[in-house]
């Protein structure tokens, strides 16, 4: 795939499951330019497969597609400002790791990571509780919630969610 075109065309042979097929095309444009501008040439067909699962949709994930249509926004976004330098997408700066952005900005260098935290799916009875940043003795207090909510309606299921203060 070699242009915006190559990916429209790919994406419009997407089965129904796969966002991009029925999303509005102005997404669509923006997403085939985005790719062709952050992506180098030569690596484009096995990105474009194994983050967005273009050509061949039957293994979908959407959430690893949340995540690197994310990671492509930004990396994208950077290509564009003239100050950023050096640009490199998923450099190993300390192998076998890797960053989702590497640049320079006059004497500055970043390692960029770029995150879209997952969300667990909870049952209907279930409440899920989490922090907004860090919250001093939020166990405690959780447990004094979770124990009033169950004396209120012993049928809900009062559980503690991941803190997501640092994604």
């Amino acid at each position: 795939m070699k242009s915006a075109d190559d990916i429209l065309a790919a994406i419009s042979k997407l089965s129904d499951n796969h966002f991009l097929k029925n999303g509005p095309e102005n997404y669509k444009q923006g997403f085939a330019e985005a790719a062709i501008s952050a992506y180098p040439p030569n690596d484009i067909e096995r990105i474009l497969q194994s983050r967005f699962f273009i050509p061949d949709d039957s293994q979908f994930d959407s959430n690893r597609y949340y995540e690197s249509a994310s990671e492509l926004s930004v990396q994208n976004h950077l290509r564009k400002i003239p100050s950023t330098k050096s640009l490199a997408i998923d450099k190993q700066v300390n192998p076998p790791k890797d960053v989702d952005a590497y640049y320079e900005v006059g004497t500055v260098r970043v390692s960029l990571e770029v995150k879209c935290p997952c969300e667990r799916m909870s049952e209907p009875n279930t409440l899920i509780f989490k922090t907004a940043g860090r919250v001093p003795e939020y166990k405690e207090q959780f447990k004094r919630f979770r124990e009033g909510i169950i004396e209120g309606d012993s049928t809900k299921e009062v559980i503690l969610g991941k803190n997501k203060d640092m994604t």
